[in-house]
């Protein structure tokens, strides 16, 4: 569709307008429509653009991030471990600590060991695991006065730490 302006080039802009109920369609070139009194051409952006911005406004910021952990002992940076996988002393665990565990965390899912266990030691495992739960939401419920909720924790706690102890609640 050619420019209603200047009827050379082809129209990239298109306008539609509603005056007093009136619908009135215009369609410009580029050249036309940023001459045009109350119209603001602004550039698009395509997906392309867009993406590779954002992409290289993340990695501007993890190159200063890395910059800014160096290990006080051996003296490697956070991005040499990135680009070598390899820590260089076990002070790097220290000083790496904030994010070493975000990569742990997003590679393993978590921060806890949940591999593999022999049975009696992966049951004891989880029950102290359900019972610190419990406990939290436990002082969770005294602080928000929920204190039914804060009751059948209360029971539920005294039942695993009597089957961890090996009781039988006589």
């Amino acid at each position: 569709m050619l420019c209603q302006k200047c009827k050379k080039n082809e129209a990239t802009i298109h306008m539609t307008q509603i005056v007093n109920g009136n619908k009135r369609e215009i369609h410009l070139c580029e050249a036309c429509a940023s001459m045009t009194p109350g119209v603001k051409v602004v550039p698009i952006v395509t997906l392309d653009q867009w993406l590779n911005h954002i992409i290289s406004a993340a990695h501007a910021g993890l190159e200063a991030e890395e910059s800014e952990h160096i290990c006080p002992v051996c003296g490697i940076t956070y991005g040499e471990f990135r680009s070598g996988g390899r820590l260089g002393c076990p002070s790097c665990y220290e000083a790496f600590a904030e994010p070493l565990e975000a990569v742990i965390k997003r590679l393993h899912g978590g921060h806890h060991h949940t591999g593999k266990m022999p049975r009696h030691v992966d049951q004891d495992i989880a029950r102290k695991r359900k019972i610190t739960k419990l406990k939290e939401a436990l002082s969770q419920a005294i602080q928000t006065e929920a204190y039914e909720d804060a009751a059948t924790l209360r029971d539920q706690i005294k039942e695993l730490e009597m089957a961890q102890s090996g009781g039988d609640g006589t």
